[in-house]
């Protein structure tokens, strides 16, 4: 693809001068970014980041309006760097663009499937952070709320997160304004 031509007619051209950009958009490439304990996990799971790019599952890619991207892409290169800031390194996946449909510069979200067995979906609201630490209450028999430390993977929805241990199927949590809980509480339903 040819980009704008940028001298005009009349225009000095002088050597080294940008006249125009020409790109390949048979493919494209999208840089997400994965939490240092995600890599971690993935990594622990593994064994290598080489391997990791290889047998990473097949990613989709989420258009702003929700639609979805025929092809699926796959995962290239990681920066190998952790972030400071963020706490992030940026994962680069390369979608095919038979069709051109893809621009560079487009924006969306990056879906990477990932598989949990024996954990518990909650709703963000039943999340409590305090200083380093995790925590949800949970309610007893006797109506009592008692704070349990766990470990959460966000899901990225804005909604929902996965308590990793921690929780035990069939207990009650406070699943909205756990904030506002305190240990020894009694909580009416």
């Amino acid at each position: 693809m040819v980009g704008n031509i940028i001298p005009h007619v009349g225009d000095v051209i002088a050597e080294g001068m940008m006249l125009t950009r020409i790109a390949g958009v048979s493919e494209m490439e999208a840089g997400f970014s994965i939490t240092e304990s995600q890599i971690h996990a993935l990594v622990a799971e593994v064994g290598n980041l080489d391997q990791l790019v290889k047998i990473a599952p097949p990613i989709t890619l989420r258009f702003k309006d929700g639609g979805e991207y025929k092809y699926k892409g796959c995962i290239t290169s990681l920066s190998g760097m952790v972030d400071q800031q963020t706490g992030s390194v940026t994962c680069y996946v390369t979608f095919p663009n038979p069709d051109g449909e893809l621009f560079s510069g487009m924006q969306g979200s990056v879906v990477m499937p990932v598989e949990w067995e024996n954990v518990m979906l909650v709703p963000l609201t039943s999340i409590v952070r305090i200083q380093n630490k995790v925590l949800v209450y949970k309610v007893g028999a006797d109506s009592l709320a008692t704070g349990a430390i766990v470990e959460i993977e966000d899901l990225g929805d804005g909604e929902r997160a996965v308590i990793l241990p921690g929780a035990v199927e069939g207990e009650t949590i406070v699943a909205k304004g756990a904030a506002n809980v305190h240990d020894g509480q009694q909580v009416l339903f």
